[in-house]
């Protein structure tokens, strides 16, 4: 086990992909505020069950997202909750939005859909248990 304080190694993968859920996230919001600004300015009429749909599980995403990050790039002891947390609703709205979009919408599954399933899984499947009993994360993220 390394004695090591620094956000390395096998660290390096949650990090990367907090930063790249930032971005995509950032795309999210975008397409969210679109999405309201659509249903309340009365152009388009159609949108307003996606509005209902995306709106609530685009904000508790972000705010997981928002409060992961803040905690691991802090190094704070909540971090391991907060990765927890993040981990599992982003596979819950994930999921739950492809499902929702084949039914409401009758959508066919996308290559994205499909890579996002995939990568929430594996952070499920992989990164929860990494963070529950790995050793070197109270080393890391103790202040």
């Amino acid at each position: 086990m390394s004695n090591s304080t620094k956000i390395d190694g096998f660290l390096l993968f949650p990090a990367a992909g907090l930063i790249l859920s930032c971005i995509a996230g950032a795309f999210n919001a975008w397409m969210v505020v679109l999405l309201l600004w659509l249903f309340f300015t009365g152009e388009d009429h159609d949108v307003g069950l996606a509005v209902a749909a995306l709106t609530l599980p685009s904000i508790v995403y972000l705010t997981l997202l928002g409060n992961a990050c803040w905690q691991f790039f802090r190094k704070s002891k909540r971090t391991r909750k907060a990765m927890i947390a993040y981990y599992v609703g982003n596979f819950v709205i994930n999921a739950g939005s492809v499902i929702y979009s084949g039914i409401a919408f009758d959508m066919s599954l996308q290559f994205a859909d499909l890579l996002w399933l995939l990568v929430s899984s594996f952070s499920l499947i992989v990164l929860v248990p990494w963070f529950i009993y790995s050793k070197r994360v109270p080393v890391v993220f103790c202040r």
